[in-house]
């Protein structure tokens, strides 16, 4: 299910409209409608974390809900020592670009 209709539901849910969105979350009108019409269908992490505010839940209900991925709580494990590919860190720090 797509962020927008994530977000349809739950408007419906608590009986608010898009513009009592936009007032309770911080976003602009505007903003919540690009969402909703998929327009912005991959919202940034500020935009998210108003926006769950605005629903009520938290970001990681909000995207347990969508077809995004998986909340970071259920994510493997990674080891500080060595890289997602498995390799071990060089502990020399890297060139400053």
């Amino acid at each position: 299910m797509g962020m927008g209709h994530v977000v349809v539901e739950r408007l419906q849910k608590l009986g608010i409209t898009q513009r009592d969105l936009a007032e309770r979350s911080g976003l602009s009108e505007a903003e919540v409608s690009r969402i909703v019409s998929a327009e912005r269908p991959n919202p940034g992490g500020q935009t998210l974390l108003k926006l769950a505010r605005g629903l009520g839940i938290t970001v990681d209900e909000l995207l347990k809900a969508t077809d995004f991925g998986t909340p970071a709580d259920s994510l493997p494990e990674v080891s500080p020592s060595r890289t997602p590919s498995g390799r071990r860190r060089s502990g020399k720090p890297t060139a400053a670009i």
